[in-house]
């Protein structure tokens, strides 16, 4: 059977694999501000890292880890070494509520979560110990809670962490200590069919919407949304929507890194006219944004001093399934 992209028959870590052979120098991602840059080489390593981490931690095949956080450079790393361990990935929305917070981990039965530590809205942690009430007094690994009971693991983005919670320093060293041998023998078990994505938004309804999507279906959609019209190999696609979005999910992170793209972020607070110029000055040749953000620059094709065709803009909606 001919394949129906060159990625066919690879799971998601594999496709990064393959993303990094073929072009280790070019920039994988871009975040703005703070100046990260990251190559496909770099990618790949750091995501080698925290899958050993994973494992560190006993995260099985088909188990689920959970994030809440806004767009940050541990994000696309989490989401691949989750894929690359064969764990299915939740992404919580980072807008929402203690109780979808709540909902989310009790319905995906999640046995780590990952919050993020930096942001001027919402205090991730405190609002998650407030809704796991045995955490603050627990021991990482060995929590207990009641409402949740696969949940193990509680993990901040951030080189310090409050009582009860790993700190992502403290995960990567635990990965030290796994060979990377048996990333390899992890990675050689999974099946393309096999789940890689839980969608949250099917976790609200009750009782809950089957929607899993397995690796052979998410990079399907990466490498057929808008085909060719969106970003092309070495090209820069800016995601100024949330990762939580399905459309930033296979749009953007998973579409750059099957097509070969550079992944430009902005901040998550960033103004539309920031954005424009951070797109200008790395020539950006796509966007994916919000409506409250983007509207009115994609309805009117105003990209002022931007390499963008308004044709490969992209506003995705924030409710319905695209949401998910």
């Amino acid at each position: 059977m001919t394949a129906i992209h060159p990625l066919d028959g690879l799971t998601i870590g594999g496709a990064l694999r393959h993303a990094a052979a073929s072009h280790p120098y070019r920039e994988a991602f871009v975040f703005w501000p703070g100046g990260l840059r990251v190559t496909y080489a770099e990618y790949d390593r750091m995501v080698d890292d925290v899958a050993r981490s994973l494992l560190s931690l006993g995260i099985r095949r088909g188990e689920t880890v959970a994030v809440w956080a806004t767009n940050c450079p541990e994000w696309p790393v989490l989401f691949m070494a989750a894929s690359r361990i064969g764990a299915v990935f939740v992404s919580v929305d980072p807008a929402g509520s203690s109780d979808e917070l709540a909902r989310a981990l009790r319905r995906s039965a999640a046995k780590a979560l990952f919050v993020v530590d930096r942001s001027d809205d919402f205090d991730y942690p405190g609002i998650t110990a407030e809704i796991v009430t045995e955490l603050t007094d627990s021991v990482p690994g060995l929590l207990e809670a009641a409402a949740f009971s696969a949940l193990r693991w509680v993990i901040c983005l951030g080189d310090e962490a409050p009582e009860g919670f790993l700190s992502w320093g403290d995960l990567l060293a635990r990965g030290d200590a796994v060979p990377f041998s048996a990333l390899l023998d992890r990675e050689e078990s999974l099946d393309p069919a096999d789940p890689v994505y839980l969608a949250c938004s099917a976790l609200a309804t009750d009782p809950p919407e089957h929607a899993m999507a397995s690796h052979r279906g998410v990079l399907d959609e990466a490498c057929s949304v808008r085909d060719g019209e969106r970003v092309s190999s070495g090209e820069g696609l800016c995601v100024a929507a949330p990762f939580h979005h399905w459309y930033a999910k296979a749009g953007g992170v998973v579409s750059c890194m099957a097509r070969g793209a550079t992944m430009l972020v902005p901040g998550p607070a960033a103004a539309a006219e920031d954005v424009l110029e951070f797109m200008r000055d790395e020539h950006a040749t796509a966007l994916v944004g919000l409506p409250e953000g983007f509207g009115d620059t994609v309805r009117d094709g105003a990209f002022p001093s931007c390499d963008i065709d308004p044709r490969r803009a992209e506003v995705v909606a924030v409710d319905g399934g695209s949401s998910a």
